[in-house]
């Protein structure tokens, strides 16, 4: 049995592989681990088990599993659209090699309608705790199956302002994190963020102190867009970052169950 699949029969049994039934923490750290080695792995052998676990999960009555599974479904999505970009860039025109694409056998826009409405029960829910970075996380994997974008993607915009008068506008996506005080590196990605989210409950508070000196830990952030902010203005006489209000997505949904 691979890493991977250990993982997910945790998932799928609730924790009862490894004698933590009905333990979300469990449930939860598996799914963490897994989309944390599933940025590194070939998941052609992987996919249809795991999106079958991640799925069930959505009806699972703890929110942050549910969320969590929402966003492991966005990664896996995000893997097909790169696979198959790859696939039609070497065809050159011609007919895509389909071998090397990842079919996940489910519509997104079926599993729009279930995450929308998901996303309307954590917010009609009476329990503030984590409410408002699971609505944001619920959205964020919304958008990202509806519109093909990857993590963190908004109607916002996000900028930093210099006294220069220069910016740096993120596109439509709004996660970063600072790395030190010149850099800040912009989460564009499932990938990347399932890398920081696994990266960030291990290192605890060691993590932006890995970040900086541990090469084999920055490395695993060597694909995201990083920005240095010594070069935009002055450090010493910078403006604060602003940032617009968070206005979470809404798809247009128009396939019915």
């Amino acid at each position: 049995m691979s890493l991977l699949e250990y993982l997910i029969e945790i998932v799928e049994s609730d924790g009862a592989s490894v004698e933590a039934h009905d333990s979300a923490d469990v449930v939860k750290a598996a799914m963490e681990a897994w989309a944390f080695i599933a940025t590194y792995t070939d998941l052609h052998e992987q996919s249809d088990r795991a999106m079958e676990a991640f799925i069930e999960q959505l009806d699972s009555g703890d929110l942050g599993i549910v969320t969590m599974a929402a966003s492991n479904i966005a990664l896996m999505f995000e893997v097909a659209r790169h696979l198959q970009a790859e696939a039609e860039d070497e065809a050159e025109g011609a007919e895509p090699d389909l071998t090397s694409t990842l079919d996940l056998g489910y519509d997104p826009a079926r599993l729009l309608h279930k995450m929308t409405a998901l996303l309307r029960d954590i917010s009609q829910g009476k329990s503030r705790d984590d409410k408002a970075s699971r609505k944001t996380q619920m959205s964020y994997a919304i958008a990202s199956l509806d519109l093909g974008v990857g993590y963190g993607y908004s109607t916002s915009t996000h900028y930093i302002d210099g006294q220069d008068g220069g910016h740096f506008y993120f596109d439509g996506y709004s996660e970063t994190l600072h790395v030190g005080n010149s850099k800040k590196i912009l989460l564009n990605s499932w990938a990347v963020y399932a890398r920081v989210r696994f990266l960030q409950s291990i290192l605890a508070g060691g993590f932006a102190y890995h970040m900086q000196f541990n090469d084999n830990v920055a490395e695993c952030l060597i694909d995201a867009p990083v920005y240095d902010l010594h070069e935009e203005y002055d450090h010493n006489s910078r403006r604060d970052v602003k940032t617009t209000e968070l206005r979470e997505y809404q798809p247009d949904l128009a396939v019915t169950e």
